[in-house]
């Protein structure tokens, strides 16, 4: 396993991805596909010497009829050796999978952060502060008058704006943005499903590459941060947008 770990490292080097401009002509051997098959063989490495571990100690243990002995046992190797075969096959699948594979995938997983983020967006437009106690309910309630008598009904308060006209026409932005950045990427990644009439060009650089992964993923954090800040604001200053 030791000298795995050599190979790997000698083969897929601790680089930037700015820094590699001259390995179009590798093909697999791209620092952009090795350092990602790396990390799959690395997580084959450590369930496989678990793996191999665990069954060494239990032979030393009890023998090789651990499992007449050990029925639980049993069942914890047959889990590991599970887990080894399903990072086996997934290693497998990646080494299969051409550069345009591999992009469609970031690409699917900025489709799924776009979709987190507006979810957590619509999440925190939906809240509403909590109403503090009125003075004059707690001194009717302590009169044993029930305050809920003169409370506006449901039908009373609709019309009434719940956002503050800056934070509507905020609202209104994020959210259009998120779903704009999902729709384009979401066609990005129609289009390069066309193989009839969409080919990827064979001979671009893990620095090229790079740069098509990060287009889609910059957008994804963009508008994440942009998200968290609106709404992981101070009580202080939520109070002074929401208004009830």
């Amino acid at each position: 396993m030791g000298k795995i770990k050599f190979a790997i490292a000698c083969i897929s080097p601790d680089l930037k991805p700015a820094e590699v401009r001259d390995d179009q002509d590798f093909e697999n051997l791209k620092w952009f596909i090795s350092r990602r098959l790396a990390i799959r063989i690395y997580v084959v490495n450590k369930h496989l010497c678990t793996l191999l571990a665990t069954y060494r100690r239990l032979m030393e243990q009890f023998g090789h009829l651990f499992a007449r002995h050990e029925p639980q046992k049993t069942i914890d190797v047959i889990t590991l050796t599970e887990t080894c075969l399903d990072s086996i096959d997934e290693a497998l699948a990646f080494m299969n999978k051409s550069e345009l594979n591999l992009l469609q995938d970031e690409w699917r997983l900025t489709i799924d952060s776009l979709n987190e983020t507006l979810a957590s967006f619509v999440k925190f437009d939906n809240w509403t502060p909590p109403r503090s106690p009125d003075p004059a309910d707690t001194a009717r309630r302590s009169m044993g008058e029930d305050p809920r008598e003169d409370e506006p009904t449901p039908e009373s308060l609709l019309g009434q704006p719940h956002l503050h006209p800056a934070m509507s026409h905020c609202r209104i932005s994020v959210i259009a943005a998120v779903k704009l950045s999902r729709l384009f990427v979401a066609q990005l990644l129609k289009i390069s499903q066309d193989t009839e009439n969409f080919q990827m060009v064979p001979d671009l650089s893990t620095r090229e590459l790079e740069k098509f992964r990060t287009m889609t993923s910059t957008i994804a954090t963009s508008m994440k941060n942009v998200v968290s800040n609106l709404s992981e604001e101070p009580d202080e200053a939520r109070d002074g947008i929401w208004k009830q």
